[in-house]
């Protein structure tokens, strides 16, 4: 029978407050405030007085692994946690009941005594709160802690009037029998707590990871959100942008652990953080450097994603260095992020992907290992795409990218300025449009389609004045008109991938054409930063095609030769020999002088194999051990594969292959050319 997990049940003001008492609830460490100011607490009293619902109370009773999270807190009086005691802490709720504790129990800290809360007996709990803040005279003025004590009796005799007796009778009793709702759960892994305290809001503000791993690691003398913002974030906040608080210990749990997982970062400790902390530090400020050198980031509000600062904090703590170790590792590393740029590899299960990315740098730094193969972007993801979309990396991606083309100025020719006073103002409508914002409103545009992709580029304050809400082709041929030559104003425009050539939509203001033709100047240029060229001409397809295929079966044969000659019984799967064999026997009757004794050869007998036949050979789960040293990822083999074979067939059928199979089939080419370690020089790559 399943036990249940969660725990629903009603508790009394004074089951609660026994419990904090005698230490079986426990503050954890999630925030420095654990009681409200005055103003707040008054407000809880009263809407307890009124039966009004304030909330659900939340509890983990934790393992013991956790009580270092627990939070001692002086003022509250607690026993001293035991490291073999289970204690139930407080997820949501805190603040809540630290409130009524201290107002119970009439505490005093911080300058605030909360014997002061006090009910006032001639309000009859009508007209207004009973709730004050005053000194107790116990007479009108009643503290709260005396109204609720285990003996109030004393107080109570002592009231002149039968109506002033009613009244601490009634709001006694309102205080005491309110029913709290407390959900407890139990028996949770550290990843489910996780994502419970993920989902729980706290009086509006969500619990965060960097919370519960900032708690977790917390001592007297050791404060991780403190020494991230002296010695990290502020560095930093002026010149080039807030770094994400999550980054920090993503960093240094690659860097003590080699994983970023949820479960890794809470169970570093501030030894582990201790160890790796200078190094980090470093790490930070040469990945910032790095991408704002090399990879157009000029500020962290450009980056595409905040998982990349960490990754490369890890490559500078590999490598122990100030700087890049060859040029093999420059261009694996632009490979990386241009392809993780723009594949938008972050955008889910981004921690297992970090990891898998931070594996990739060590090997990078111990055996130079090529970056893996993601499909990226096409022209219609481009276009559909907005300069709005603050948390696109496509859209980030597009701004580092015409950043390091070092576009020029229009008219003067100069180097556009690309510093913050720039940067923030181009999301505005009537910014940095090729087709003005205006000229597009007149045409009919809505201003989702004004804001495409395409239509962006870096164009100056006072450049914007003067295009105004004019017609490309009009304002276009007033700036050719201003160089000295064609080539002179292509040379310009094509430091922002504007197309402007006799063929040119720009020309005839046509805004649909014009989205697809600067589209593909981008994915041209975006194909080049991710390595994936279209070197490969028309006529070398076939050539290449076969020359893989080849490499594919000789691969496969050598691999599973470790099984024996008769590899074919215990490694290929049924449906795939049962096939291969109709296959045979098809082409001995066709082929006079053939014989089935022909096609005993294992290696002969994958030449009738296709390429999806290869990829379930090669990622099998018996195989796959075979195949991993070459191939790496069984599931980015799969996908290479697939547009492999996708792209053989249109190739072999002799039907059309559109740009985006195209761009798809050159990376998978380019990707088991590496695999394969293949020579493919010949035909351009």
């Amino acid at each position: 029978m399943r036990v249940p997990k969660i725990k629903v049940s009603p508790q009394s003001l004074a089951e609660l407050m026994s419990d904090i008492e005698h230490g079986h609830i426990r503050v954890p460490r999630f925030q420095r405030e654990f009681v409200w100011e005055r103003s707040r607490i008054l407000k809880l009293l009263d809407s307890m007085f009124e039966e009004y619902p304030i909330g659900t109370i939340f509890l983990w009773k934790a393992p013991t692994d956790f009580n270092h999270m627990i939070r001692n807190i002086e003022e509250l009086e607690q026993p001293t946690a035991s490291d073999d005691t289970s204690y139930r802490l407080i997820l949501d709720g805190q603040q809540r009941l630290t409130s009524l504790y201290a107002v119970i129990k009439g505490l005093q800290f911080e300058g605030e005594d909360y014997r002061k809360i006090v009910v006032d007996l001639e309000s009859n709990g009508k007209s207004s709160s009973p709730f004050r803040y005053r000194n107790p005279d116990n007479r009108r003025w009643v503290s709260v802690s005396e109204l609720l004590s285990a003996s109030p009796f004393a107080v109570y005799e002592g009231l002149a009037s039968a109506d002033h007796k009613q009244t601490f009778t009634a709001i006694s009793d309102a205080l005491r029998n309110y029913p709290f709702s407390v959900v407890t759960v139990t028996e949770m892994s550290i990843n489910d707590a996780i994502e419970i305290f993920e989902r729980i809001n706290q009086q509006g503000r969500r619990l965060t990871r960097y919370d519960l791993i900032c708690a977790s690691v917390m001592t007297d003398d050791f404060d991780l959100r403190d020494r991230s913002e002296h010695d990290i974030v502020s560095q930093y906040k002026s010149g080039f942008g807030t770094i994400a608080e999550t980054s920090i210990p993503q960093a240094l749990a690659l860097n003590k652990k080699g994983s970023t997982e949820h479960s890794t970062q809470l169970g570093l400790t501030t030894k582990d953080i201790l160890e790796v902390w200078d190094e980090t530090v470093d790490g930070f400020h040469l990945a910032v450097e790095f991408v704002r050198k090399h990879m157009g980031v000029a500020r962290k509000d450009f980056l595409p994603y905040d998982a990349m600062l960490p990754i490369l904090v890890h490559y500078f703590f590999q490598v122990d260095s100030h700087a890049i170790q060859s040029l093999e590792h420059r261009k694996q590393l632009d490979f990386w992020f241009w392809r993780s740029t723009f594949s938008q590899r972050y955008s889910g299960a981004s921690q297992t992907r970090m990891t898998e990315d931070a594996s990739w740098i060590r090997q990078l730094v111990k055996h130079d290992s090529s970056y893996g193969y993601h499909n990226i972007a096409d022209e219609n993801d481009l276009i559909s795409a907005s300069m709005r979309s603050t948390t696109s990396a496509v859209r980030n991606g597009i701004l580092c990218l015409l950043s390091t083309m070092k576009p020029l100025h229009f008219k003067n020719k100069t180097e556009t300025n690309l510093g913050t006073d720039h940067f923030s103002t181009f999301t505005r409508a009537e910014k940095h449009h090729i087709f003005p914002a205006g000229f597009l409103r007149d045409m009919g545009y809505p201003i989702t389609k004004v804001h495409s992709i395409p239509n962006f580029c870096f164009i100056p304050a006072e450049l914007n004045k003067w295009i105004g809400d004019r017609a490309p082709s009009d304002y276009m041929r007033e700036l050719r008109n201003l160089y000295d030559s064609d080539q002179e104003f292509q040379n310009v425009m094509s430091t922002h991938l504007i197309p402007v050539g006799n063929d040119s939509a720009l020309w005839s203001d046509n805004y649909e054409l014009f989205l697809l033709q600067r589209a593909r100047l981008l994915i041209e240029e975006i194909k080049v930063r991710c390595g994936i060229t279209t070197s490969l001409k028309p006529e070398k397809r076939d050539p290449v095609v076969n020359r893989i295929e080849i490499a594919l079966r000789d691969t496969i044969h050598d691999s599973l030769l470790a099984y024996g000659s008769e590899y074919w019984k215990q490694t290929i799967p049924g449906d795939v020999r049962k096939r291969v064999e109709q296959a045979i026997e098809k082409h001995v009757k066709k082929t006079p002088g053939s014989s089935r004794s022909q096609f005993h050869d294992p290696r002969r007998k994958l030449d009738f194999c296709d390429v999806s036949d290869y990829s379930r050979i090669i990622v099998n789960n018996k195989n796959w051990n075979s195949f991993a040293g070459l191939f790496k990822s069984k599931t980015e083999s799969e996908r290479v594969l697939d547009d492999f074979r996708d792209f053989r067939a249109a190739l072999k059928h002799n039907r059309p292959i559109d740009s985006l199979q195209d761009h798809r089939a050159q990376a998978a080419i380019l990707w088991l050319k590496n695999a394969l370690q293949l020579d493919l020089q010949e035909f351009g790559m």
